[in-house]
């Protein structure tokens, strides 16, 4: 049937209404009833190929303002790559608490690029790159401040160890760009470079950028500044980071947080907002005034303000209702003034008529309800005996319909929840006046009952030593206060891993759908009238088709996911799980050559050196912790050995879905912390230079040696090992350097680095892959004959011209009675199938 209809309306003698096309939408509330999602979580957002994805599922179905796990349920996950190709599949079975976990592991030689999870009722993303982790970042502190075009700035930041070690002695290099826009046409013309150079951070790691806003001063310009710095720290690291900074002829944006109708009754306070065009505060003193409308001249009151901070509107109760203009001025430090207008309307919740001349006037006083909070709004109008049609409607059926009669009048109306009110009510208001059609609609939806639980770190340590055995303890509360019984996952990462790739898509958050009917009012003959209803009918299992091609491919995956990877079987054997990866430490950062005697904490007592070898980027992964019956949770897990910051997400759910969220950071570190800056590789024939950092902590000065050694893994044989003196006061950093050749007679070495000073000691133990410096070429000769026909052909030219350092020779003959094979064979299809 057609979704269209023609109606008329007659009076008497009066059929002069033309036919009116009335069109009704209908859209499918499946998710209203009985909707299937799916929540995926994964335990980080960036892997490399190789490594393993951990991911846990929840599934639920939400009505209106409940929600239920959906336990004992077969779902199918998928995992495909970049190109949408599937990489893995898993057959899952959801628990009590309706949750599933998974893992997958990488193609070592796949794709990079994004990956996704998909399941019924959810997706997920991640991503898969070749990264080396950073040890350090330049973080740029917010510009605050009043300032415009012509000043001069010190932009400030600081560089940092993950594990937050001031990096000193190390060059920040900087660039200055300036890009112009306008107010009204915001696009830009080309950049200018303004300034470059570098300056030095201070013990402390902070160091400035000078910055000249240059740009004239027109009235609808401003301009914005990047700023751009790179360091590379001793240990030969670079890593780059970037600031924008806005400017115009303004030095302050005020405004008021005040909304244009003001209930007298509810007028507490007002913040008078000063920002700077980054938007980050700035105090100020300033005054304002309230004017009435019909009296600008004449201020009915005025005041002084610090901006940012409350100002109390108790005055305002006492002035009459009607129209004002609030008027507001400040100035910054330098005497520069700012204005802020704003046309607001004062009434009080009791007039009996609007304070404004209106023909439609309405104000929400509270249009959320429940069985203790009713609903309550005010409507009215300033024309005189206004027929005005009202329509109450709930879910698809009019409880109501009726005419008020109105006359320069205001009625407050009070709605207590009823049952049969479901999800709530929406009601209509129209009427006509001097040809003119007035329209007001609005929604009183039932109050959502609380559902996010309280999750409280009993036992978190903010510190912790590399390889320790750490227990954590949380507890999980309803909202009532009470212990929850609810399912947990934790997980904690490497907090670097953001810095190239973060996730800033992952949500915890159950969907209460609410539908509500609309419905419009018009006047206008020659349009259609549309009615957007929502009704549940039955879906049709369409029959699958099968096409040769599809145009266009939407996307819509939100979350992120990652895991960490394992050493492969062979080198697990053999180096007692040594793992290659990076990650950097400490604190003040020196460079020392030599200390006087005197001055120098002298170390005889020789301990065995600690040797780090556990580098995961993911700490744990703990999908389905359950609450005691004190609502807590308990686990234990050993850190890993980098030197870093650890980035802590925790996630509860209960059978119901009751929700909620906690997070944190903690700290690994050490008191004498070496950190080498290792290659991802190395070339057969190479000359490799390692370097690597040693920062003291232990509150004295200290002498000692870096050793170098690098051993043959399958073997435990040393192959050299090299040894430089250090010397380090406390609180800074110094560094060592060696080189090598790799000789090619093995794949892999392994690479240790120790630092010691009598008692203290550390260092790191990696895998470094060894490539060839050889390739593998492939020479054809065409060798074209006739049938009973001999033919000699000369091979001379093949392996490089009998090259000497051609090795693995080998010759393959092949005969095909159609050349044109050869041509089919060698399209990338066939030749290189994925």
């Amino acid at each position: 049937e057609s979704d269209y209809a023609g109606y008329t309306v007659e009076k008497n003698e009066d059929t002069d209404m033309p036919l009116q096309r009335i069109g009704v939408s209908y859209v499918l509330n499946e998710s209203v009833t009985d909707s299937p999602q799916m929540i995926l979580l994964t335990d980080r957002a960036l892997y490399r190929p190789g490594q393993t994805v951990y991911v846990k599922g929840i599934a639920y179905r939400s009505q209106t303002d409940t929600a239920n796990v959906i336990a004992g349920e077969n779902y199918t996950l998928s995992f495909t790559d970049a190109n949408r190709r599937k990489v893995g599949e898993k057959e899952i079975h959801t628990n009590e608490f309706g949750s599933f976990t998974a893992e997958f592991v990488l193609p070592s030689g796949g794709l990079n690029g994004e990956y996704y999870l998909k399941t019924k009722g959810g997706s997920a993303s991640i991503r898969v790159e070749e990264y080396k982790r950073p040890t350090f970042d330049i973080v740029f502190a917010p510009q605050e401040g009043a300032y415009r075009l012509g000043d001069s700035l010190r932009v400030k930041g600081t560089v940092k160890t993950y594990s937050g070690v001031p990096v000193q002695e190390a060059s920040v290099k900087y660039t200055v760009t300036r890009r112009s826009y306008t107010w009204l046409r915001l696009f830009n013309n080309d950049d200018t470079l303004l300034a470059s150079g570098s300056v030095m951070p201070d013990e402390t790691g902070e160091f400035a950028v000078p910055l000249l806003l240059k740009g004239e001063k027109a009235v609808n310009s401003f301009f914005t500044y990047q700023i751009e710095a790179t360091v590379t720290n001793v240990a030969g690291e670079t890593q780059t980071s970037a600031m924008s900074i806005a400017a115009g002829n303004r030095s302050l944006l005020l405004s008021a947080k005040i909304d244009r109708l003001i209930c007298k009754e509810n007028a507490g306070s007002v913040v008078f907002a000063a920002v700077n065009l980054m938007d980050m505060p700035v105090n100020v003193p300033g005054e304002y005034k309230l004017f009435p409308v019909a009296a600008l001249n004449s201020p009915a009151y005025a005041g002084t303000f610090v901006s940012n901070v409350e100002t109390s509107l108790s005055a305002w109760q006492s002035l009459p209702s009607g129209a004002y203009k609030l008027v507001v001025s400040a100035t910054d430090e330098q005497g520069r003034k700012a204005d802020y207008e704003q046309e607001v309307v004062l009434f009080s919740i009791n007039d009996t008529r609007p304070p404004v001349d209106t023909k439609l006037w309405y104000y929400p006083v509270n249009t959320t309800f429940d069985a203790s909070h009713p609903a309550s709004f005010l409507f009215g109008t300033s024309g005189k005996d206004a027929y005005i049609l009202t329509d109450i409607r709930c879910g698809n059926r009019r409880l109501e319909s009726s005419v008020l009669h109105l006359s320069d009048s205001v009625i407050r109306f009070h709605y207590p929840y009823k049952e049969e009110y479901g999800d709530g009510l929406v009601l209509s208001f129209c009427f006509v006046k001097a040809g003119q059609l007035y329209r007001q609609q609005l929604s009183l939806e039932k109050k959502l009952p609380e559902k996010e639980l309280k999750i409280t770190r009993e036992v978190f340590r903010d510190n912790l030593r590399p390889g320790q055995e750490e227990e954590w303890r949380f507890t999980v509360k309803t909202p009532q206060g009470l212990p929850a019984e609810a399912e947990m996952l934790t997980f904690m990462y490497d907090a670097s891993l953001d810095k190239i790739w973060k996730n800033n898509n992952r949500t915890f958050q159950v969907h209460y759908p609410v539908r509500f009917p609309r419905f419009n009012w018009t006047t206008s003959y020659t349009r259609y009238i549309y009615y957007n209803l929502w009704f549940p009918y039955t879906r049709l299992t369409v029959p699958g088709l099968v096409y040769d091609a599809f145009l266009g491919d939407p996307l819509s995956f939100g979350e992120m996911v990652v895991g960490y990877g394992k050493p492969s079987s062979r080198l697990s054997q053999v180096t007692s799980g040594y793992t290659s990866s990076m990650d950097e430490v400490s604190m003040n950062r020196k460079s020392v050559e030599a200390l006087p005697a005197g001055d120098i904490q002298a170390e005889t007592d020789d301990a065995p050196a600690e040797v780090r070898t556990h580098f995961a980027e993911t700490a744990f992964f703990y999908p389905q912790l359950r609450t005691n019956e004190n609502g807590e949770i308990v686990f234990s897990f050993i850190v890993p050995q980098s030197l870093t910051r650890w980035n802590f997400h925790g996630y509860a759910h209960t059978k119901g879905m009751l929700t909620g969220t906690i997070d944190g950071e903690t700290v690994t570190s050490k008191d004498l912390m070496l950190t080498p800056n290792l290659p991802r590789f190395v070339r057969t024939g190479d000359k490799t230079s390692v370097a690597a950092t040693v920062t003291n902590l232990t509150g004295k000065n200290l002498v000692g040696t870096v050793t170098f050694t690098l051993f043959d893994p399958m073997t435990e044989k040393v192959i050299t090992t090299q040894k430089q003196a250090f010397t380090a006061e406390t609180g800074t950093t110094t560094s060592a350097n060696f080189l090598f050749t790799a000789d090619g007679k093995q794949d892999v070495l392994g690479c240790r680095i120790v630092a010691q000073s009598g008692s203290f000691s550390d260092g790191e133990q990696h895998l470094l892959p060894v490539l060839s410096n050889q390739e593998s070429i492939t020479e054809t000769l065409a060798m074209p004959i006739r049938g009973e026909e001999k033919k000699a052909f000369s091979i001379e030219s093949l392996f490089n011209n009998n090259s000497k350092t051609a090795t693995n020779r080998r010759l393959t003959i092949e005969f095909s009675a159609n050349p044109a094979w050869y041509a089919v064979q060698a399209l990338p299809a066939l030749s290189q199938p994925t």
